[in-house]
């Protein structure tokens, strides 16, 4: 079994061919067989180099884009991005802010719902009744018309019902 190469042995492997030595052949060997791996560890981490590029060149992006502050910044990147983090938290707080608000008036909204369906049962039925006494007026003044004088006193209820629908108080 091969040991691991370090950054220490390829100095040395390095050193050594400059000065002209010969290399072993199990140093030859272990230098190759690691040399593919080293490729493939060196691929992986830059494509993870490259990932991470693409996802924070993005996400900068989009700070600029939230918070509307990309004259802070020139085209190659550089520019006062403490800025721009300011800003975005200053829009977190603001969403925050904005929740809570929501939150408080889809609460009145609903206290003020259940209290306006409880006044508009109260409404409808208070319509209801005024139609019922109009109904009872209509009638009433249609039967005021007394040929018999058997002396009853419609008229005056009829008075008294338009009254209390107009508001007025009874004398």
């Amino acid at each position: 079994m091969t040991r691991e190469i370090t950054i220490d042995d390829l100095k040395r492997y390095r050193a050594l061919v400059e000065t002209g030595s010969v290399l072993d052949k199990n140093t030859v060997l272990n230098i190759i067989s690691h040399a593919g791996k080293a490729g493939e560890t060196i691929q992986r981490k830059q494509n993870a180099i490259e990932t991470l590029d693409r996802i924070i060149t993005q996400q900068c992006q989009a700070a600029l884009d939230a918070t509307g502050l990309h004259h802070l910044i020139d085209e190659d990147g550089d520019g006062d991005w403490s800025a721009v983090w300011e800003g975005l938290q200053e829009l977190g707080e603001s969403k925050r802010k904005a929740e809570q608000n929501l939150g408080a008036a889809l609460d009145a909204n609903k206290r003020w719902a259940h209290r306006s369906s409880r006044e508009h049962s109260e409404l409808f039925k208070a319509n209801n009744a005024i139609h019922r006494v109009r109904e009872l007026r209509r009638t009433w003044c249609d039967a005021s018309y007394d040929p018999m004088n058997t002396g009853l006193n419609i008229a005056g209820v009829v008075n008294a019902i338009d009254r209390a629908l107009a508001g007025v108080p009874n004398d």
